[in-house]
């Protein structure tokens, strides 16, 4: 029989199971969970239990290129512009170039003449911005 104090440390055992139960279950059955939300997971985990931050945290071993997931996670919150050239470097092969027109609108807009479609072809080229497809996350 536990005495009372091994009792209050079981207790606190099956309460820190059962974060990590939780943890562990939403990532591996919800399909939409991005880099950034396991991140702020392990990171919720490391906060309450600092052993684990060797394991789990951003620069932990089991993490195949630090800098690449910290671009992800940069670009998951919305700060592209912050990124390192070295980041941007990383992430290239998932940029795509967007603009408010499709090409095939700005083609193939019969109303407009040739002058305001040659026009919105150069504004489209000057101002298109790199945005990183989905897969980067």
């Amino acid at each position: 029989m536990p005495t009372r104090h091994e009792e209050n440390k079981l207790v606190a055992l099956q309460d820190d199971l059962r974060e990590f139960k939780s943890a562990s279950k939403k990532l591996q059955s919800d399909e939409n969970v991005t880099l950034l939300d396991v991140r702020d997971i392990f990171d919720a985990l490391i906060e309450r239990h600092p052993s684990v931050a060797e394991d789990l945290g951003a620069e932990a071993p089991i993490v195949k290129s630090a800098a690449f997931e910290n671009a992800c996670v940069q670009v998951l919150l919305g700060k592209e512009a912050e990124l390192s050239a070295e980041q941007r470097g990383l992430l290239k092969d998932f940029a795509v170039p967007i603009s408010g027109l499709s090409d095939s609108v700005a083609e193939g807009d019969d109303r407009a003449g040739f002058a305001d479609r040659a026009l919105r072809a150069r504004k489209k080229q000057r101002v298109a911005v790199q945005v990183y497809r989905e897969e980067v996350v």
